[in-house]
């Protein structure tokens, strides 16, 4: 076949639409290149990893920047290795396309992985639409693909910039689906079914060294073992259904020989604590991690011996669907999923939403997911609702076998779960409303075919409303959303100081909300960063924060042998956390009449001036100010209060150099060694000496200041 026979017979519609629904996904997210650098913190650590590979073909085993003051460092986890790889080949390639060189520069990294996420979230939906395909039909295809471009939760976690392991994660997770429809519809194909169901074995086990969700795929192969398998042994007979269970045992043989190799070995152990962990909490009670195993056993069990008396029944007989051992398991199989829906509605009302430990209870991401299900899907969560609410009503009717509904069942309602309970997990939840959003619109126009015009109009509408409200959804959140370190803070030009003006084998001192930006921006060592992996380091930082004994303060900065202070002024409002971490680190419940804490807020604000009728006014956070009265707030720390607050509370207010910036602190906070050193009490001069901003222009009304510590003026 020539080349001009070949393109004739593409499809170029088909191609097109494809190519728009790509190109859509992309653009969309790619509206956030506009930005220098990237989201979040994780994604500096991932790019910081990413040029190690770079420049020295392999990722260090020992973190060199961050925790070095522990006796063996801070092992690098392996988890993602295979994402940091995939990201350095692309540089590679587009180093040599664009610069013709593959020397490596810290610049053209940003570039590229701001590009990545994008482009992986737009090749998901490509794979998307060929699980819709292969489940039901292309129509079912392009809308997974179009609503997996769309959906605002998919999009946060690959906007341009968010280079973060689950961009590339969920393009293998997606695609180990895919192999096991294309498995579950090739039962009578022997060949065909045997290299798609190991292919899934082996996609999946790729998803092990990507993305941490790989731990889900014993649950998904387990749903879909026991409950397609009772599907097909009731509709076709027990030979097909001992071919589909024993292909499934093998793809998790694949999967589970993968995962041994490097740090993954004890998945299994985290997957069966948290399952087990889950159901003690559901039922009230405590259960030892073998109870899962133990479940799993019994039910496999179960049905084994159910399967065995059947076939001695029947014995060599042919089996079909009208038979009554059959129609039996079938009623069995429905029961049983009746109850795995009601077990997993149980689980969604009723499972307690707090976690355990201070930084769980501070750090945002770990708390209930469901709490912002509006904010996170907006109107589109009624789709998956309606799909786990289709499915069973389906195939309970349904005389053939329907191979995309058992899995997809599972996935979105594994993925339900995860982030009904924690709004760390509800970024996963994108893609699974992208796939409910195809089974919803088959199902939909198998309705109309049997609808009169009027009810097809009003469906339609509602139909063409979940499109807008996706469109318009997705293109006002990445409008809505700005890198972190882009705010107006100063981070982001300190650091870039920082790397230029320091030495270079610098101890930083901070708090770990920044660690990851310290180390790759600024280039220097962290006592702690994002990982949290030594909770004492981020315990010293509380002290710090906090204490009033100015010897308590310099003995920390004397044990961790730290060259330069960096901390915000935001610390300031977070007084009563820092004192969970500092002194209620593994349990953030302290006994009532803690002093320390203070029910006074302080706080931090830009400031901005207006003329009105002649008088200037300073607008600082929502507070009005004449200016005349503005300029006498004192710039340097005093220990005489400013004003009294509800009559009992004294108020001690500053202002930065430049009047760019208006501190109120509390009383406690004031008295601190942090607020002495930030606003340069006398008795601090000879122990810190600010080298930025320093009276730099623009800068000093910043959250951001570097001290350098002067330890030979420790005694």
């Amino acid at each position: 076949m020539d080349i001009q026979d070949f393109l004739k017979k593409i499809d170029w519609r088909h191609v097109a639409i494809l190519g728009f629904i790509f190109l859509l996904a992309f653009g969309i997210r790619a509206y956030l290149f506009k930005y220098d650098l990237m989201f979040e913190f994780d994604t500096y650590w991932h790019t910081r990893m990413t040029a190690e590979i770079i420049q020295n073909g392999v990722p260090p085993t020992v973190d060199p920047l961050a925790y070095t003051h522990l006796p063996n460092g801070s092992p690098i986890p392996m988890v993602t290795i295979l994402f940091w790889y995939v990201g350095a080949a692309f540089y590679s390639v587009a180093a040599l396309l664009f610069t013709g060189s593959l020397a490596y520069n810290k610049e053209f990294l940003i570039q590229v992985v701001k590009f990545l996420p994008a482009f992986y979230g737009a090749l998901t939906c490509l794979v998307l639409y060929f699980i819709g395909k292969e489940a039901y039909d292309r129509k079912t295809g392009y809308v997974m693909a179009f609503f997996g471009a769309v959906s605002a939760s998919f999009i946060y976690r690959t906007m341009a910039g968010f280079y973060e392991a689950g961009t590339l994660g969920h393009v293998v997770l997606v695609l180990g689906i895919l192999f096991l429809v294309r498995a579950a519809k090739r039962l009578d194909d022997t060949r065909g079914f045997a290299l798609n169901i190991a292919a899934a074995g082996v996609v999946f086990g790729i998803l092990s060294y990507t993305y941490g969700i790989f731990q889900i795929v014993p649950l998904l192969l387990g749903f879909f073992l026991i409950f397609f398998g009772l599907e097909v042994a009731a509709k076709k007979g027990f030979r097909s259904a001992g071919v589909f269970v024993g292909g499934v045992i093998g793809a998790f043989v694949i999967f589970y020989l993968a995962t041994l190799v490097g740090q993954n070995a004890d998945w299994l152990n985290d997957v069966n604590y948290l399952v087990s962990h889950s159901v003690g909490k559901v039922l009230g009670g405590s259960f030892g991690n073998l109870i899962v195993p133990l479940i799993i056993l019994v039910l496999l069990i179960g049905v084994a011996i159910l399967l065995f008396f059947s076939i001695r029944k029947k014995g060599k007989e042919k089996a079909t669907e009208t038979d009554e051992s059959f129609s039996r398991v079938l009623q069995i199989g429905k029961v049983v999923l009746l109850v795995l829906i009601l077990v997993g509605t149980v689980i969604l009302t009723q499972l307690p939403k707090t976690q355990g430990g201070v930084a769980a209870s501070s750090v945002g991401e770990e708390s209930p997911g469901y709490l912002y299900f509006a904010h996170k899907f907006n109107a589109l969560i009624i789709l998956p609702i309606l799909m786990l609410i289709l499915i069973p009503l389906v195939e309970f009717k349904r005389k053939s076998i329907d191979p995309g509904a058992m899995i997809l069942f599972a996935y979105v309602l594994l993925s339900f779960y995860m982030a009904w309970d924690r709004l760390h997990y509800s970024f996963n939840f994108g893609v699974p409303i992208a796939i409910a959003a195809g089974y919803v619109f088959y199902h939909t126009l198998l309705f109309f075919n049997r609808r009169d015009k009027t009810e097809r109009q009003v469906i339609g509408v509602a139909l063409l409303f979940l499109v807008l409200v996706g469109v318009s959804s997705a293109t006002l959140f990445t409008q809505q959303n700005t890198p972190n370190i882009e705010e107006n803070t100063g981070w982001k030009e300190g650091l870039l100081w920082l790397s230029k003006n320091t030495p270079k084998d610098a101890k930083m001192f901070n708090w770990w909300d920044e660690g990851h930006w310290i180390s790759f921006v600024g280039e220097r060592k962290v006592i702690t960063d994002n990982r949290n992996f030594d909770q004492k380091a981020n315990s010293a930082v509380g002290v710090f924060s906090t204490t009033s004994d100015l010897n308590e303060a310099l003995g920390l900065l004397k044990k961790y042998d730290s060259d330069y202070l960096l901390l915000g002024s935001d610390l300031f409002a977070k007084r009563n956390s820092m004192i969970l971490y500092a002194y209620y680190l593994e349990n953030p419940v302290p006994p009532q009449g803690d002093a320390r804490f203070d029910n006074v807020q302080s706080f931090t604000a830009p400031c901005g001036t207006t003329t009105e009728s002649g008088v200037e006014w300073v607008n600082c956070a929502g507070n009005r100010i004449p200016k005349n009265t503005f300029q006498t707030i004192p710039t340097a720390w005093t220990d005489k209060p400013t004003t009294i607050e509800d009559q009992r509370n004294p108020i001690f207010l500053y202002r930065s150099a430049d009047s760019g910036r208006l501190i109120k602190l509390s009383a406690k906070v004031n008295s601190t060694v942090f607020a002495k050193v930030w606003l340069h009490a006398p008795e601090m001069a000879n122990l810190f000496e600010e080298v930025y901003p320093n009276n730099v222009s623009g800068a000093t009304e910043k959250e951001f200041k570097v001290f350098k510590i002067k330890k030979e003026n420790f005694s």
